[in-house]
């Protein structure tokens, strides 16, 4: 019976342990590369969070805004305003109209929040009412635009939203 000798101690050439090392370093560089992954996940996800409330924000103040405005001193102040808003990216029609903060509170104005709110309202136009279900000459509308722009205290980030509505309302009152 032949017995085989096994390579002594001595004569081993160090294979398993440089496989064993390239080993770790692949594990270790998947595991980094897949930290950086998450993290840019999760960054993309509070931008994304981020983006969702200054929408909220923004069109809570424009739905403010627009519920004062079923004031009729308040269509009327818009109407009277001495202040020229032009046109711009957001705003249609140049017309009288009031800033938002300025000439106007802020509805939905919380001191310490992260949150910058501007905007205007602008009486955009007078015309007749549509021919069904009025009587004719008898109606006329008038025609207002909300323009809220809330921003991120030292950031770029922004959201501007436009907000258009009509008044009806009889010949001679507001």
């Amino acid at each position: 019976m032949k017995y085989r000798s096994t390579p002594s101690y001595k004569q081993s050439q160090g294979a398993v342990l440089i496989v064993g090392l390239v080993l770790l370093l692949t594990m270790t560089l998947i595991g980094v590369a897949a930290i950086d992954s998450s993290s840019l996940q999760s960054d993309m996800a509070a931008n994304s969070l981020e983006e969702q409330r200054l929408f909220q924000v923004n069109f809570n103040e424009e739905l403010a805004q627009f519920e004062e405005a079923n004031d009729a001193g308040y269509r009327i102040d818009v109407r009277n305003s001495n202040s020229t808003i032009p046109t711009s990216d957001s705003i249609t029609y140049s017309g009288p109209g009031l800033q938002i903060p300025g000439d106007i509170p802020l509805q939905t104005d919380e001191s310490g929040d992260a949150y910058e709110l501007s905007g205007t309202v602008v009486f955009s136009r007078e015309g007749a009412m549509p021919l069904h279900g009025y009587s004719l000459n008898r109606f006329n509308v008038m025609e207002y635009e909300i323009n809220i722009v809330a921003g991120i205290s030292n950031t770029e980030s922004e959201s501007d939203q436009t907000l258009g509505f009509a008044h009806a309302a009889p010949l001679g009152q507001d």
